[in-house]
């Protein structure tokens, strides 16, 4: 077993080059919120995420602010959309500038985030109803696992049928 404890608080510091830098609202609690987040477009790696009440240059200048406290952006470029983060460079003295190509890293991830987030939602409604009924969460296991070994099977047996002529 592991525990958070055991880990690093803190990712490892990183100089990257290229970052690509991205937000997307997010509704929490019926709520509206703004995620930002960034990747180093060599490595891949997240460098950082935040939350934030609004959206607009304040909010990705406080934001790029807390990047440079992590990280040594000395001779980084940034990757930015249009809004808002031309003038929150032009007030940090960061080096950056639009680019939709390469920003595509980070717009896959937080596609990927909300795919698993949604997937998430719905397993745990899930359990919630099921819980309601007077399921046992063993008996939602085991249900899940038998749909997805079966899933796998059909999936296997496809893959290696032969067509015959």
């Amino acid at each position: 077993m592991h525990w958070l404890a055991d880990s690093d608080c803190d990712p490892p510091e990183a100089q990257p080059k290229r970052v690509a830098v991205a937000e997307t609202a997010v509704k929490i609690n019926g709520e509206w919120s703004w995620l930002y987040a960034t990747i180093d477009t060599e490595t891949k790696l997240i460098l950082d995420v935040a939350l934030f009440g609004r959206h607009g240059t304040d909010p990705a200048a406080a934001f790029l602010h807390h990047l440079r406290e992590k990280h040594d952006l000395s001779e980084t470029e940034l990757l930015v959309d249009q809004f808002g983060y031309r003038t929150a460079l032009s007030r940090l003295g960061l080096s950056g500038r639009v680019n939709y190509t390469e920003r595509n890293l980070i717009e896959k991830w937080f596609h990927t985030l909300t795919m698993r987030l949604d997937r998430f939602h719905i397993s745990w409604e899930a359990v919630g109803r099921a819980s309601a009924s007077g399921l046992n969460s063993s008996c939602i296991t085991t249900t899940v696992r038998d749909r997805t070994k079966r899933s796998m099977e059909r999936h296997r047996s496809r893959k290696y049928r032969t067509r015959q002529c």
